[in-house]
């Protein structure tokens, strides 16, 4: 059995996230950057999100394919859109639920881009 354990020298998946975010974000627009600086908070454990949630916000931040991004590898664009809507729904409503600033500021930034997400999938029929 292999050790799963990061070699020497090796960075924590959040530390390495956090670094190519501040890497890429000065090279986006700015709802992409502020997307790549919220993923940056989360992946740095600045603003704790539910695993889950934490995991969408980062492949919302790092990639433009919808599959990937809402986990449904091989889906239709119909299936994509519903998932897109009911995420966003899903974020907002966690930036309502009471939540602190920084994790309602992260939520409302994902229901942005799930909003422009689902968007691109309804004009791309």
């Amino acid at each position: 059995m292999t050790d799963p354990s990061p070699g020497p020298g090796a960075r924590p998946l959040g530390a390495w996230v956090a670094g190519l975010c501040e890497d890429l974000g000065p090279r986006l627009s700015p709802a992409a950057g502020g997307q790549v600086q919220v993923a940056r908070l989360v992946a740095a454990g600045e603003v704790e999100l539910p695993e889950r949630m934490a995991g969408e916000l980062l492949r919302l931040a790092l990639s433009d394919d919808p599959a990937w991004v809402l986990d449904l590898p091989g889906a239709g664009r119909d299936q994509l859109a519903v998932a897109a809507q009911q995420a966003a729904a899903r974020w907002r409503d966690h930036s309502l639920s009471g939540a602190a600033p920084p994790q309602a500021r992260a939520a409302l930034v994902a229901h942005r881009g799930l909003y422009v997400l689902l968007q691109r999938l309804r004009g791309a029929r």
